[in-house]
């Protein structure tokens, strides 16, 4: 039988106390294994309880992190709905000052034609009196007249059209704004949702390439126990076959063969 080194071994009558004094060491050593096996063994129970209290306190600090998203995103919906409310009484309120600015257009465009009118009445008395004489001048006092009541209309109109479009600016920038208010805050909502992802992921990596290193640690251990154990079983079944032949002169090999030396006759 061979030795651990790989080198050949004859016992002799010291052979089962340089077994014993072996046995005793691969002893020291596997208990010496076995403390570092437990030692191992609690360093990583140790660090997954250490690992799983972060764990923890990550979820924890999740679950405020998407609670403060979600009263931020409240508090921007009840901003975004005040708005909404101050602008649409904004625009009541401008729609009833256009309204009653074109009843107090009417009117006053209504007195105008009434005076007008008035007017054209006395001309025409006048005319009716001075027909002859002062035809052509009341025919081109008509026709200022006619003409300085168009231009009236058209400024009425003109301003008129202004002011609706005036209105549909200030709405359309309205519109506009609350648009870029809500892309704001769908764009920040997808930001926290990579970073919450992110996190998760590299959370998720590093836990689990040490479970991994663990597992490996774990495994050679438990090879080297098998087969220092293994070591210790043979090296048992040599000191069994070794003590048979302790009281005998003749020598044996570690495999409990005997060796028979002949003895030399006197001539």
């Amino acid at each position: 039988m061979e030795s651990p080194t790989g080198q050949s071994l004859a016992v002799t009558k010291e052979s089962p106390c340089k077994t014993k004094s072996i046995l005793d060491r691969l002893v020291r050593q596997k208990d010496v294994l076995d403390n570092q096996f437990n030692l191992i063994q609690k360093s990583t129970l140790e660090h997954r309880q250490k690992e799983a209290v972060r764990v923890a306190n990550v979820e924890e600090h999740l679950v405020v992190l998407e609670e403060d998203t979600k009263k931020h995103l409240a508090e921007v919906r009840e901003e975004l709905a005040r708005f909404n409310q101050i602008y649409e009484v904004k625009i009541v309120d401008l729609e009833k000052k256009w309204e009653e600015a074109l009843v107090v257009q009417a009117r006053e465009e209504a007195v105008v034609i009434d005076t007008l009118e008035a007017s054209c009445v006395n001309i025409r008395d006048a005319m009716a009196r001075l027909m002859k004489y002062e035809e052509d001048t009341l025919k081109t006092q008509k026709e200022q007249l006619l003409a300085k009541l168009a231009e009236l209309k058209v400024m009425v109109d003109e301003e008129r059209q202004e002011q609706m479009n005036r209105a549909k600016m200030a709405q359309k920038r309205l519109e506009k704004y609350l648009q870029q208010m809500q892309e704001k805050i769908d764009a920040s909502a997808e930001e926290l949702e990579h970073q919450v992802q992110d996190v998760r992921t590299v959370f998720d990596g590093k836990f689990l390439s040490l479970t991994h290193r663990t597992d490996e640690l774990h495994h050679n251990v438990l090879n080297r126990l098998g087969e220092i154990k293994a070591f210790m079983a043979k090296s048992k079944n040599c000191l069994l076959y070794t003590s048979d032949a302790a009281d005998e002169e003749d020598s044996v090999d570690l495999g409990g063969r005997r060796i028979i030396k002949k003895k030399k006759k006197n001539n």
